[in-house]
């Protein structure tokens, strides 16, 4: 009979896979599209998506706690905590984009979020709000492996563009709390997951938030290659030109 140990274990090789898939196709889907020219128009792209995304992580999160199917006293901790920890962490993103050379401190003059953003955004709250609670920790499982498949595409932004570590503050302080918190997540799926329909469902959110995650890169992508043919997305004027960096 397959145990909670195994069925995590299915949940990390099948991230594992998926991962190494998006890596190998920087120019389809993967992460390493987005290193791939050094131009901070494209880098100044994906921090706003990650400024958008970052106000909404911990109040779905939080929203996962109170939900009155998650009965688990240890799960609804973990999501207040988890959620409390994460609170103000879209301004790592204002300071990348201000060193960057971008003075867009003010949240109000961010651009809007990307479609692709907006998707990611709207399904963590369903999965927090909606569906069984114990599938916003298959995001949780996702997100806190994913620093070992991007660490050398970060290593070669940093280099490509010349960024001292300062200048990434957002990924390495989100890496650095994801270093703390160890296998936190992959701890409480083995002791709140109590069926297979359950792990199905953990692995399935993991999967899709995978996927939208990957959209948002793409669009990235997409945006950045408009910007270089002059066709800006709206709101989005004032990352389409290189502003002389601060240092």
């Amino acid at each position: 009979m397959a145990t909670n140990d195994d069925a995590l274990a299915r949940l990390e090789d099948l991230l594992a896979r998926r991962w190494r898939a998006a890596v190998a196709r920087p120019h389809i889907r993967g992460l390493p599209a987005l290193v791939s020219v050094a131009d901070r128009r494209l880098y100044a792209l994906y921090l706003v998506q990650l400024h958008h995304y970052t106000q909404h992580a911990p109040r779905s999160q939080a929203l996962a706690g109170v939900n009155p199917r998650n009965q688990a006293p240890e799960h609804r901790r973990y999501c207040f905590e988890h959620a409390l920890e994460a609170v103000g962490h879209e301004r790592l993103a204002l300071r990348d984009l201000h060193a960057a050379g971008y003075d867009l401190r003010d949240p109000a003059e961010v651009p809007p979020p990307l479609p692709a953003t907006e998707l990611l955004i709207a399904y963590l709250y369903w999965v927090a709000i909606e569906a069984d609670p114990v599938r916003r920790l298959g995001y949780g499982y996702f997100a806190e492996r994913a620093y070992g498949f991007i660490d050398a595409s970060m290593a070669e932004l940093r280099e490509r563009m010349g960024c001292a570590p300062s200048e990434l503050s957002f990924y390495g302080s989100h890496k650095r709390m994801e270093e703390r918190r160890g296998d936190d997540v992959g701890r409480l799926l083995t002791r709140v997951c109590k069926t297979s329909a359950e792990w199905q469902a953990v692995e399935r959110t993991a999967g899709t938030a995978f996927d939208l995650v990957l959209q948002v890169v793409e669009q990235v992508g997409q945006s950045y290659a408009s910007v270089k043919g002059g066709s800006i997305p709206p709101g989005y004027e004032r990352l389409a030109v290189l502003p002389p960096r601060e240092r």
